[in-house]
Parts: C-alpha cells; sequence; structure tokens
C-alpha cells in the first residue's frame, strides 16, 4: 500500500475515534441535561451539548473527506512521478527542516540526487562528497523507481533551499543584500 494512502488511513482512525467521542460526549451531556431540568445549569448544559454537536459535525466531515481521498487514492493504483516525489518532499519536509536542509550548502542535496538519479550504474566523484555518502544507493540498490522518487524529492530540497538562501529575512522575492 503506498505510504500517502497508509497515512490517510490512520488520519481516518483518528477521525473515526474522534467521532466517537463526540457521540460520547453528546449522550452524556444530553443525560445531563435531562437531569438538569428546573435547575439553575440548564443553560451551561445547553452549551455543552451544543459544543458537543459542533465537533461531531466537525469529525464527521473529517472522517467523510478522507473516506472519500482514501477511495480515490485506492482506485488509483498507479501513482505518477510527480506525485510520488511530492509525497516523498512531503515526508521528507517532516523530518528534516528548511535549516537542515540549509546546512547542506555545498550542493550536497543535489550531489546525493544525482548519484540516486544514475543509481548504481556508475560511481560519481565530485568535490569533497563520499560515493554513497548517506547510503541510498545501496540501501534501495534494485528499486529504480524509489532510487528515483527520493532523487527527484531531494532535487526539490535543493531548489527549496536557493529559493530560502535567495530571500532577505525569509521574505521571498526580497534577495540579500
Amino acid at each position: 500500500m503506498h505510504p500517502t494512502l497508509v497515512h490517510i488511513r490512520a488520519l481516518l482512525q483518528t477521525a473515526y475515534k474522534r467521532l466517537d467521542n463526540a457521540r460520547a460526549d453528546i449522550d452524556r451531556y444530553s443525560e445531563a441535561l435531562r437531569a438538569s431540568e428546573g435547575r439553575d445549569n440548564v443553560q451551561e448544559c445547553l452549551d455543552m451539548l451544543t459544543a458537543a454537536t459542533e465537533r461531531r459535525e466537525a469529525a464527521l466531515h473529517d472522517s467523510e473527506c478522507l473516506a472519500v481521498v482514501a477511495t480515490l487514492l485506492e482506485r488509483d493504483s498507479h501513482f505518477g512521478g510527480a506525485y510520488l516525489i511530492a509525497a516523498e518532499r512531503d515526508a521528507q519536509l517532516m523530518k528534516y527542516s528548511a535549516g537542515h536542509d540549509a546546512e547542506h550548502d555545498d550542493g550536497e542535496l543535489a550531489y546525493r540526487a544525482a548519484e540516486l538519479a544514475v543509481g548504481s550504474t556508475i560511481t560519481l566523484e565530485v568535490g569533497g562528497h563520499t560515493p554513497d555518502g548517506w547510503g541510498l544507493v545501496s540501501k534501495h540498490r534494485g528499486d529504480r523507481v524509489r532510487q528515483l522518487t527520493i532523487a527527484g524529492s531531494l532535487v526539490a530540497a535543493e531548489i527549496d533551499r536557493l529559493l530560502a538562501a535567495q530571500t532577505h529575512d525569509g521574505m521571498p522575492g526580497i534577495p540579500k543584500p
């Protein structure tokens, strides 16, 4: 199963749990509202019931949206290259910050991308970079799609790093002095 689909399935399970919790809250607050008839706290119970109902509606909406996305992804057994690269880049961004990428200012991201793009067919030795220094070529040997997917996402990371380096105080379009 595609990693993005696994992630969406996990989000869907979380949304279903939120929905179940909201239903339980509604039942509990409804019972409290019935028990409070004739007391001063009716409005408080009604407010809690309204809030629980809103949470239930939000959870229901989330679960319905996620279910639709999961169904569409399951039907599409072919994920295009651009999609795979974008999903890999998203996964990288969850692990590594822009600050981490900025530390690779010697072209290492592009170098590792090139290394993966050619796979194990040749050994690249450029500048002070150790061939397969991150172990990605050997780790994914035999899976060209995976190697190329990671290569594409590393190219995107290098582009992001270069664009960030060209900005001033994080403001796009304002070159550094």
